[in-house]
């Protein structure tokens, strides 16, 4: 990368949504209702009733 007043290696922010169409900050900013599977793979769902100890010898 390069910024204009000859300074090389400069630190450059990127969009999350890497589509070449759309470069939004959110990862579903410009389709709210489509379910993107990073976004279910960073949330944590609670399991109610599971066993305390489930990969215990």
């Amino acid at each position: 990368m390069r910024y204009r007043r000859s300074q090389f290696d400069m630190a450059h922010p990127f969009a999350a949504n890497l589509r070449a169409r759309y470069f939004n900050a959110a990862a579903v900013a410009d389709n709210a209702f489509i379910a993107n599977a990073f976004v279910f793979s960073a949330m944590a769902f609670p399991v109610f009733r599971g066993p305390e100890n489930a990969f215990a010898e």
